[in-house]
């Protein structure tokens, strides 16, 4: 038995979702930068509470 053990981020386990928590926290950041998704305008909501 071997003595010698892979780090832990050489292993595809840990590095795919680590790469997909990449990505999209680039898109996050590219979104807030660029005000993307945002909408244009106000919006407010009005609920009628009578009866």
């Amino acid at each position: 038995m071997s003595r010698f053990r892979r780090s832990l981020w050489l292993y595809p386990l840990f590095q795919i979702p680590l790469i997909v928590f990449g990505v999209c926290l680039v898109a996050t950041i590219l979104c807030s930068v660029l005000a993307l998704g945002r909408p244009s305008v106000a919006v407010a909501i009005a609920l009628d509470m009578s009866k």
